[in-house]
C-alpha cells in the first residue's frame, strides 16, 4: 500500500474557496501587516457558504500573492486528496519561480532538498495541507503552497512519518509555475 501514487489515494472534489482558506492558514502569520486588520475568524471559523467571507478571504490572499494566483489557470478542477505521503515525493516539482529553479535538478523536490533544504520547523501532524497543481492525477504536480514545508521533509525524511491531506489543481490549460510547461513553450 505504501507503494501507491497519488493517483490511487481518494479524490474528493474542492471548491476554490475551499483552496484559499487552506492557503490563508498556512500563511496568514506570515503576513501580519496585511491580516493584522482582518478577523482572525475567518480563518479559524470560516463560514465557506458566505459568499461574502470567501471573497474576503480571496481579497486578503490576493494582496500577496495575486502574481502567483493570476497565473493558475481558470479552468482548474481542485481536489482534496486523502493522503499525500513520503512515497509520493518523487511526484513533486518545487514551484518554477527564479528564487527556487534551478536547471541542473529540473525543480524535482528531492534534488532541490538536497540543494537548499533546512531543518524541519514544523511536523506534518502540524501542516496545513500542501496546494498542489498539475495537468493529470498521475502528475508530475507543482507545489503552489508548502515549498519551503515539503522541501525541508525531504531533506530530513527518512525519519519522520508523513501523511497529510493535500489539495491539488488539474487543468489541461499550461501555467509558468508548472516548470515542465516552461520547458514545452520555450520560456526559461
Amino acid at each position: 500500500m505504501t507503494d501507491r501514487a497519488l493517483a490511487d489515494e481518494t479524490w474528493t472534489s474542492a471548491t476554490s474557496a475551499e483552496v484559499c482558506l487552506a492557503f490563508l492558514r498556512a500563511e496568514w502569520d506570515k503576513v501580519p501587516e496585511i491580516t493584522g486588520w482582518h478577523d482572525r475568524g475567518l480563518i479559524d471559523a470560516p463560514d465557506l457558504r458566505d459568499g461574502r467571507e470567501n471573497s474576503l478571504r480571496r481579497l486578503i490572499l490576493g494582496s500577496w500573492r495575486e502574481p502567483l494566483l493570476a497565473q493558475i489557470p481558470a479552468d482548474t478542477l481542485w481536489w482534496l486528496v486523502r493522503s499525500l505521503r513520503h512515497t509520493h515525493t518523487a511526484e513533486l516539482l518545487v514551484i518554477a519561480s527564479d528564487d527556487w529553479r534551478d536547471p541542473i535538478d529540473r525543480n524535482e523536490l528531492l534534488n532541490v532538498a538536497q540543494r537548499r533544504g533546512e531543518a524541519l520547523r514544523i511536523p506534518p501532524t502540524e501542516w496545513s495541507p500542501p496546494i498542489l497543481w498539475g495537468h493529470e492525477r498521475e502528475g508530475p504536480f507543482t507545489i503552489l503552497e508548502g515549498n519551503n514545508r515539503l522541501v525541508n521533509y525531504a531533506a530530513s525524511a527518512p525519519q519522520l512519518a508523513f501523511e497529510v491531506e493535500c489539495f491539488v489543481g488539474l487543468s489541461p490549460s499550461p501555467s509558468v509555475w508548472h516548470l515542465p510547461d516552461r520547458a514545452t513553450s520555450g520560456h526559461s
